[in-house]
């Protein structure tokens, strides 16, 4: 018996929605469907708002305790120590910054100043060293566990917390050649939309006016659009989609700039010549 219902009760569920869709939309005034509007972007707005919210709570003490490391594929926890997968790592980087066309474009010597924000363990900077050994490398990450693991291996650190407007305070106009970031944006995400866009942006001025003659910013996806759709909350990396948008970089000065796609983790990377 249950085998021939389900198509019947499909089909009145079907019937129901499509007379209430019908008479919700009957109303031809304008006033009303602006009303309705309304209603339904400050719904989508609460709804978006609420997973920006618990998404933040779990980015921010993830990454500040270190937990984070349970889960990721370059940098590991292996007890109190970190395991860094190298090849992995090597493979990102070369994506994301060492090939001819982004070299080029930034006009890299290779004995170069460069500061990584958000280097967690310094595996892309273990990586650099080894392609570019004269460059001077430095790194700032919130995660005092990864940091003391980036200082063992030799670079200088500093804890910084992007959330904190203020962080990147502690570096001068110009203080590096170079500036890189892979997959920090994405993960500033604060409170609601508008917060986290204003902290996104904050950071790539910061970026923008430490770096003298450059920099790499990697992220999800370069997006027109501020305020992400209740149907982008699948994943955390679709959490903030606008990390790279472009009102984003012009608010930070960026007039001139070249995309990259990146086939190891399916990333865009914004590479900027100063």
């Amino acid at each position: 018996m249950k085998i021939f219902d389900m198509p019947w009760r499909s089909a009145v569920k079907k019937t129901i929605t499509s007379i209430a869709g019908r008479m919700i939309l009957w109303p031809t005034s304008y006033n009303y469907h602006a009303l309705l509007g309304y209603l339904l972007s400050g719904l989508q707005q609460l709804q978006a708002n609420k997973c920006i919210g618990n998404f933040a709570i779990n980015s921010s003490s993830h990454f500040s305790s270190g937990e984070v490391y349970k889960y990721k594929k370059v940098v590991q926890a292996s007890g109190k120590d970190l395991q860094v997968d190298l090849g992995l790592a090597r493979e990102r980087l070369h994506d994301i910054f060492i090939k001819d066309q982004i070299m080029q474009y930034l006009g890299l010597s290779g004995k170069e100043s460069l500061l990584e924000i958000g280097c967690e363990a310094g595996q892309n900077l273990t990586a650099l060293q080894e392609a570019l050994p004269s460059m001077q490398l430095s790194g700032c990450d919130i995660s005092s566990t990864a940091l003391a693991h980036a200082k063992k291996a030799g670079f200088s650190v500093w804890q910084i917390n992007l959330l904190d407007a203020d962080s990147l305070g502690v570096f001068d106009d110009g203080q590096f050649d170079y500036v890189l970031v892979s997959h920090v944006l994405e993960h500033l995400v604060i409170k609601d939309i508008q917060h986290t866009n204003n902290i996104q942006c904050n950071v790539l001025k910061h970026i923008h006016r430490i770096a003298k003659c450059g920099y790499v910013v990697t992220a999800q996806a370069i997006s027109q659009d501020p305020a992400p759709t209740v149907l982008s909350f699948l994943g955390h990396s679709r959490v903030a989609l606008s990390a790279l948008r472009t009102a984003n970089l012009e608010d930070a000065g960026v007039s001139e700039f070249l995309v990259t796609s990146n086939r190891a983790d399916g990333s865009l990377s914004l590479v900027v010549r100063k």
